[in-house]
């Protein structure tokens, strides 16, 4: 959950295959979805080296199955991607995975509270898959101060490496909450180094007033506090939700395709591994929506699914 002044508020309370948004993640994602991995920029202490950034969406029409949510995206990744990452959400992880995304591409799984089957579920997890607990955990309605938050997610990270030490089990933080004066500002909510295998972002921008300006990443002041920590940890960096420009703001999808490009370009400058969009064209959360023909094509030009 969220402030009425987070334009996060409004997609938090939709339905995500029969959870709420913050219980579930079946990273799906194609509108202000965006998963982006961030690898050090030439000057970062990052020592992960990517060989292309990772492109996807959240996408949701119908059903909530794996191969329901597998087939929704399908069907999208073939009219605006292609696409090869993705989100997806669970308030209970089943005893194995469903994945979405097609053979060689990522599904970066996020579930709220401790799991009895978080074991059996890792250990039929894809070697390339990633799973979080409790992603955007900074807000005042989670109930966490940031030290209950690092212990608990040291916990959780430890059972998951004890079911599979292979696992890749990471944390996402929430855009919002990064602004100067909010709870996640400073990084005091982002895990111990050593227990944490990669970073994530979720970045909105409505275009509702100068905070919510659709801008690129550069200016983007929560999104660059976030990276001028989290590339110091030299764990691969996702932005993990990507939203520029809502139905609900007239005009504010002006700047979207230049905005893209230049994100694109940004993000693969700084070896990122993957970048989701959050419902641009279809599924649940219209507020995202984008159907204008530049930015679909922008959409289409940054795209690198196979």
């Amino acid at each position: 959950m969220h402030s009425a002044s987070d334009p996060r508020a409004a997609r938090d309370s939709l339905p995500r295959a029969g959870l709420t948004r913050r219980s579930l993640l079946v990273v799906s994602g194609l509108g202000a979805l965006s998963l982006a991995v961030v690898g050090a920029a030439p000057a970062s202490a990052s020592a992960t080296t990517l060989a292309r950034l990772r492109v996807g969406a959240r996408v949701r029409t119908v059903g909530s199955t794996g191969p329901e949510l597998a087939s929704s995206f399908r069907n999208a990744s073939a009219a605006k991607g292609p696409w090869d990452i993705t989100r997806a959400f669970y308030g209970t992880l089943p005893t194995s995975e469903q994945p979405i995304t097609p053979k060689g591409g990522v599904d970066v799984v996020s579930y709220k509270t401790p799991q009895k089957n978080l074991a059996a579920y890792v250990a039929t997890m894809r070697k390339q898959d990633l799973i979080t607990w409790h992603h955007e955990p900074e807000g005042p309605k989670d109930g966490f101060t940031p030290a209950g938050y690092r212990n608990a997610f040291v916990k959780e990270y430890a059972a998951a490496h004890q079911a599979r030490a292979s696992v890749k089990f990471g944390m996402i933080s929430g855009g919002f909450q990064w602004r100067e004066g909010n709870p996640g500002y400073g990084g005091g909510f982002l895990p111990p180094k050593g227990s944490v295998d990669w970073l994530g972002f979720d970045s909105y921008r409505t275009g509702a007033g100068a905070r919510n300006a659709v801008v690129p990443l550069t200016q983007v002041a929560e999104f660059q506090s976030w990276y001028a920590i989290a590339k110091t940890y030299g764990v691969p960096l996702y932005v993990t939700e990507y939203g520029r420009g809502s139905t609900t703001v007239p005009g504010s999808g002006d700047q979207r395709p230049s905005v893209i490009r230049a994100d694109h370009d940004y993000l693969t400058a700084n070896n990122f591994a993957g970048w989701i969009f959050w419902y641009p064209e279809n599924g649940i959360d219209k507020q995202w929506y984008f159907t204008d023909s530049s930015s679909l094509a922008a959409l289409r030009s940054v795209s690198t699914g196979s």
